[in-house]
């Protein structure tokens, strides 16, 4: 075993498959790792590197922010492939924004999202979508007005303002602890 950062990312190599392996993370950021063969623990990254898949735990970093953004532009969890593509991709740098954007484009995107919809009604559908409530007037009319991002934006960072929000977040604290399999050959490794 040893470390290996790719993309900034610091990796811990773990020759085992993670498929047949049982991991966590608990409280205090520790990362436990055990299959037949292996064990590791440690508390100094993020992400495990094994034979067959990469284990992400960075829920505060790019992993949580292609989750929530699934999330919210979908409203569904997103298959390993999609996950692992478009960690992968912010990991490359794509901005949080091009990414809602492109979701915003996507066929899937545009049939929850029509492009023609008022601001007033995108607004209204991502609280629907991403919160799962419905607003309250006043709160359509503080996106709506001049200052706030609804209003001189786009649509994808308003997105992305309702994926990071605190109300948001808070809905994937329950998550932080797991670790998700992502597909190697995304990370080109």
């Amino acid at each position: 075993m040893g470390k290996l950062t790719i993309r900034r990312h610091l990796y811990e190599v773990v020759p085992a498959n993670a498929a047949e392996a049982i991991f966590s993370r608990h409280h205090d950021g520790t990362i436990h790792f055990k299959n037949k063969d292996v064990t590791f623990s440690g508390n100094d990254v993020d992400r495990l590197l094994c034979d067959d898949a990469i284990i992400a735990f960075d829920w505060d970093g790019n992993l949580g922010v292609v989750q929530r953004l699934y999330k919210a532009a979908f409203n569904r969890v997103p298959d390993q492939d999609g996950l692992s593509a478009n960690v992968a991709a912010i990991d490359a740098g794509l901005t949080k924004v091009d990414l809602a954007n492109a979701f915003l484009a996507s066929p899937e995107g545009l049939a929850k999202y029509p492009p023609d919809a008022s601001d007033a009604d995108y607004v209204r559908q991502l609280y629907k979508n991403v919160l799962n409530r419905l607003p309250e007037n006043v709160e359509v009319d503080d996106w709506l007005q001049p200052q706030k991002p609804a209003s001189s934006t786009s649509r994808g960072e308003v997105l992305m303002g309702f994926s990071d929000s605190i109300e948001n977040r808070k809905r994937f604290e329950n998550f932080t602890l797991v670790g998700v399999l992502l597909t190697r050959s995304f990370f080109g490794v």
